[in-house]
């Protein structure tokens, strides 16, 4: 679903893409509208793109995964806030929510199982938070979905949580604090990307 951002880490169709401190980035980094800034402090592997023929596509592409992960029937209701739980496979709508504690994501032994959460608002995982995938669960096949079916829903991802999946900002920023590790993709629509 994600098209040319499956080679990406950080990606912003209407965003600055910017670093504090020193990060390690498996993946290439991308705006099609705004700038990247401070990586070359860290560790890179990949390459920036800026406003050009691959970034314009990458809008494109993310855009339709937005507009993809929004059109799926919707399979489970749950509270907003997910706090030391086991998650099946499924589409879970809920409002603006969090994150906290250790989430285990159970494949069911199905490696095409995905896990889509939908936040009608603003998304937040709380520092030290874990995100654990088993049972064939795989990363790629995980969305955390901010400012699903509104104007805008920043994705923040608090200090030291050890995280997996495409953490996708609808019309809002998209945030890593220090010594994050994200294990996937931080993306924005219309926002900056901020590691």
């Amino acid at each position: 679903v994600l098209g040319v951002l499956s080679e990406f880490a950080l990606f912003a169709s209407s965003g600055n893409v910017g670093n504090t401190g020193i990060s390690g980035v498996n993946g290439n980094i991308g705006t099609h509208v705004g700038a990247i800034t401070n990586y070359a402090s860290g560790t890179h592997i990949g390459e920036e793109y800026i406003a050009d023929t691959l970034t314009e596509q990458g809008a494109l592409d993310l855009e339709y995964a937005y507009d993809s992960l929004m059109l799926l029937t919707s399979t489970v209701t749950h509270a907003a806030d997910f706090f030391n739980e086991m998650i099946l496979p499924g589409v879970y709508d809920m409002a603006a929510g969090s994150l906290a504690g250790t989430i285990t994501l159970d494949g069911l032994g199905d490696p095409d199982a995905i896990f889509v959460t939908r936040f009608a608002g603003a998304f937040n995982v709380a520092a030290q938070s874990k995100v654990i995938l088993v049972n064939g669960a795989k990363r790629c096949n995980v969305f955390w979905l901010g400012g699903a079916g509104v104007t805008t829903g920043a994705v923040n991802i608090g200090a030291s949580a050890h995280v997996k999946g495409n953490f996708l900002s609808h019309g809002g920023a998209s945030n890593s604090g220090a010594s994050v590790f994200l294990g996937g993709r931080q993306l924005s629509t219309n926002g900056a990307v901020n590691t």
